[in-house]
């Protein structure tokens, strides 16, 4: 019985979670956004992997999986593949977050145009908030190549912040990238962004996973919280 009454709340706890995360809406600001591109068949695939904030603290990334979306049999050629990793956050701090493998600079005020070529991905193209998921091309007047790729690579001055997954072709992950948060300032020159502690690992499966990985905080909760009622259980039986 008491075991049961341990079983029930969790279960609650889980179905409250999901709950939650199915009334969520994709490809919003201070969401982290993975854009895989073909540059031959001209294929473009957006996953929205989550909230930043999330991710940060040790939540999990969206599992979809871009390789489907690249012809029947998966992608043909990964030499032809690049990967993007970005996020854009507007208010009175704006932020954009970016993965790259050398230290990340924000450029010469370019966040408003950066900024706005991300508000036409979004509705009413096709990062339009309807699925985590969702497939272009590359040639769509709102994709990410033609609205962001020149945008933001001006944006982001130090490091390409568009790979190459060749690497793929013969191992099980691309060695990964680490995630800057980096100020949006207005002034001109450049501003250093600040590691975050997260590396974004493209797998060769068309997933992205992180490391290191914390555990979520809803979990380190749950423990205590159970252990708690337990006892609350057991002085009352």
């Amino acid at each position: 019985m008491k075991k049961l009454f341990v079983v029930l709340i969790a279960a609650m706890l889980v179905a409250g979670l999901a709950g939650k995360a199915a009334a969520t809406a994709y490809f919003q600001d201070g969401d982290l956004i993975r854009v895989v591109y073909d540059t031959s068949t001209k294929v473009e695939v957006g996953t929205d992997l989550g909230t930043v904030s999330s991710i940060l603290a040790g939540g999990s990334l969206t599992a979809d999986s871009f390789k489907s979306y690249f012809t029947t049999g998966g992608v043909t050629d990964w030499a032809n593949m690049n990967v993007a990793y970005f996020a854009f956050q507007n208010g009175t701090t704006p932020t954009v977050w970016a993965a790259g493998n050398t230290q990340l600079d924000t450029g010469k005020s370019k966040w408003s145009g950066a900024y706005g070529g991300w508000q036409v991905m979004q509705a009413p193209g096709p990062y339009n908030g309807s699925s985590s998921t969702i497939q272009t091309t590359t040639d769509n007047q709102s994709s990410y190549v033609t609205k962001m790729d020149g945008l933001l690579g001006n944006y982001i001055t130090v490091g390409a912040v568009n790979y190459s997954l060749a690497s793929l072709a013969g191992a099980s992950n691309d060695g990964g990238m680490a995630l800057y948060s980096i100020p949006a300032s207005g002034a001109n020159g450049n501003h250093p962004g600040s590691l975050t502690g997260i590396t974004l690992y493209t797998n060769a499966d068309g997933t992205t996973t992180t490391s290191p990985v914390p555990l979520p905080p809803a979990v380190l909760l749950l423990a205590p919280g159970l252990v708690g009622l337990y006892g609350l259980r057991r002085r009352l039986s």
